[in-house]
This record gives C-alpha cells, structure tokens and sequence, in this order.
C-alpha cells in the first residue's frame, strides 16, 4: 500500500489501481444483451466463478455467480454444482450467449450437458494450464486494464481473486498461478477466460 492506496505488488500480476478507475459498481447489463461466459470451478477446495463480458466496443465485466467455500466450511462441504448449473441455464435465458468459455477440469459431466442443450459452438473448452492460451489471455487483460478498454462491476471478491494471481514464467509467456498456497483465484481464471474469449467469438451467423 502507498498512501493508504493499494499498489501492485511486484509479486502479483494485475495492478488494483489500474482496475479501479475502471469500476462501474453495480452497473449489470440488460436482459437479452449479448454477452460471453467465462468459467472456472472446483470441487471443495477452491472456489468456482462464472462471469459474463459484454459484447460492446468497451466490454463491461460482470459477476454471474460466485460459489467459495466458506472459512468456517465443514470439512464435507462441496460446490452446490447444481446451483451451478442452474446459474448457467439461466444465464443462457437472460442473454444472448454467444460463447461459453470453460476450463473442464472437474467439471467435464455439466460442460457435456451444456454442448447438448446449448450447442457446442456456443462452449469453448480450455484447459487452464495450457500455457499458450493462458499467456494470451493475461496479455490481453493486462492490455485492456492499463489502457481502460473495458470496465467492470466493482466486485471486491472478484477483485480480490485477480489481486491473488502471481505471475509464473513459462517458455511460451506469463501465466497466472496463486500467489500463496490458500488465496483463490477462481474468479480471475473466469475473468481472463472470459476476456479471451471476447477475441475469439466467431461473429453471428
């Protein structure tokens, strides 16, 4: 922190002051907007996200669902998967869904599910630890938030998670990975798989 205003951290990957400026608190787009889906979920241990980007020149970045496991847990407690899903199907009614992007990783029976009711042009599958597109993805977002391409809802959780993402140095670029054994980072995963996708939605037929 400088002057009671938090810094990035030369451990960390985003800057906090950067996203910001960038907050439109509670700002949530309206029902039939087009829209694309990150995801990223867990099982008990970690946290699972989905959150949606507009499809606009300026994307606005909204949370859809966040499901963390509580500090105070049982040690049987488990992501309601489905609350999840039902969080899905019904992002897919209230808007226009042009792209699912998923890390299918514990997730691969609802990712099946969503390709036979929504279709599998609408559900991008992608593997969170490979390494090309993860190093796209942070190149893109740490673009966009240094030059104030988009803005987002001002959620402290999701901004908490993207604040817990260390930069890890690979052979093909900087990937995400947390910074300390604990912190989530599930809702920086959905958000940068999102923001990906933003780029690689095929335009509408």
């Amino acid at each position: 922190f400088w002057l009671t205003q938090p810094a990035k951290r030369a451990d960390r990957l985003f800057d906090p002051l950067q996203a910001k400026v960038l907050a439109r608190p509670g700002l949530r787009p309206d029902n039939g907007t087009e829209i694309v889906l990150g995801f990223d979920g867990s099982e008990n241990r970690d946290a699972t996200a989905l959150i949606g980007w507009t499809l606009e020149e300026a994307p606005h970045r909204f949370t859809v669902g966040l499901w963390e496991r509580p500090s105070d847990a049982d040690p049987e407690w488990r992501i309601p998967r489905g609350e999840v899903d039902a969080a899905v199907y019904k992002a897919f009614r209230d808007f226009k869904v042009r792209l699912l992007v998923a890390d299918p990783a514990y997730w691969i029976s609802e990712l099946e599910g969503w390709d036979r009711e929504f279709g599998e042009d609408h559900v991008v599958r992608v593997n969170t630890r490979e390494n090309k597109t993860m190093v796209e993805a942070v190149q893109r977002y740490q673009v966009g938030l240094a030059e104030g391409l988009f803005t987002h809802d001002g959620d402290p959780d999701v901004q908490r998670h993207l604040d817990n993402c260390a930069p890890r140095d690979t052979r093909s670029g900087i990937v995400p990975i947390k910074a300390t054994r604990g912190e989530k980072i599930d809702a920086g995963m959905a958000t940068l798989l999102g923001y990906w996708g933003l780029a690689h939605t095929p335009p509408p037929k």
